[in-house]
């Protein structure tokens, strides 16, 4: 059996032993191998249903057994102090929904059209980088890490509520939605069913500026996912919000700058008893 079957299965039989305690310790129930018939490599299922309930049955039986048999192991998650914990069982259980999930990539939905746009816009060459990281799936997020074989938690750390994917962090998780909410852009994400669709969205509206802020607004919402990860520092949305405002602010005054003047030094040999040398930054 897979070990997500038999901890499912261990789980329901210890709701049901627990009100049929009596009855266990009749029936001498201390493992699962009691409960099936090694011989004809089936469930004992007369006994399954006389002890558990209807329910907590159905399951057992629905879960094949292997036909070449083997020796049983100790399987039990446990936690960095050996430790079972609910919170190790729950981990376990998302490390496999983890490495199961497809990839959120949503890289070969956007047109040239959208590729266009999408680089056109005012927004600092940082934000563009880690936004086209972020529709092209390549960020080092816990769901892709977890499919590497990394040992991490896959939980998204600012919420704790669903695996850290590139649709949950910039577009479901509760602190994001209230961004961009809140944002001058004030986006509600329920309005959208994919992140693919989002991206859509925001490249329909034809407004580099627009692009730019939603840019800056992601590479903004990442770097407080990083300062919360690496760092233990938590930013609020009024804190991101006034640094996409800051990040804003210093593309206004670069655009309107003046352009830099070029001149043409003519070279000219060092002092007597010094050396030149001439490179290129």
């Amino acid at each position: 059996m897979e070990p997500k079957s038999i901890y499912g299965l261990i789980n329901g039989c210890l709701v049901d032993l627990h009100y049929r305690q009596d009855l266990a310790a009749e029936l001498a129930l201390s493992k699962v191998a009691n409960l099936i018939n090694h011989e004809q490599h089936s469930w004992k299922k007369d006994l399954i249903e006389h002890v558990f309930s209807p329910s907590t049955a159905e399951e057992i039986l629905s879960i094949p057994l292997s036909i070449n048999g083997g020796l049983d192991v100790l399987f039990w998650t446990t936690d960095s102090r050996g430790q079972h914990t609910s919170k190790a069982g729950y981990n376990f259980l998302m490390h496999q929904a983890s490495r199961e999930a497809p990839s959120s990539s949503s890289f070969v939905l956007f047109t040239a059209g959208f590729w266009k746009g999408f680089w056109a816009s005012t927004a600092l060459p940082r934000c563009k980088q880690v936004s086209w990281r972020v529709v092209s799936g390549y960020l080092p997020l816990r769901a892709k890490l977890i499919r590497r074989h990394v040992d991490v938690d896959p939980g998204c750390n600012l919420c704790a509520e669903e695996s850290e994917t590139e649709e949950h962090l910039f577009m479901h998780c509760p602190s994001t939605c209230q961004v961009l909410f809140a944002s001058p852009l004030s986006l509600r994400v329920d309005n959208f069913l994919t992140f693919a669709d989002f991206w859509r969205h925001i490249h329909e509206l034809h407004d580099s500026e627009v692009m730019a802020l939603v840019q800056t607004t992601i590479y903004m919402m990442w770097e407080a996912r990083n300062h919360h990860q690496f760092q233990q520092r938590p930013s609020s949305m009024e804190d991101i919000l006034q640094r996409v405002a800051s990040v804003q602010a210093e593309v206004r005054v670069g655009a309107s700058a003046p352009a830099t003047i070029e001149r043409n030094v003519a070279w000219c040999g060092p002092n007597r008893g010094t050396y030149k040398c001439n490179f290129d930054a």
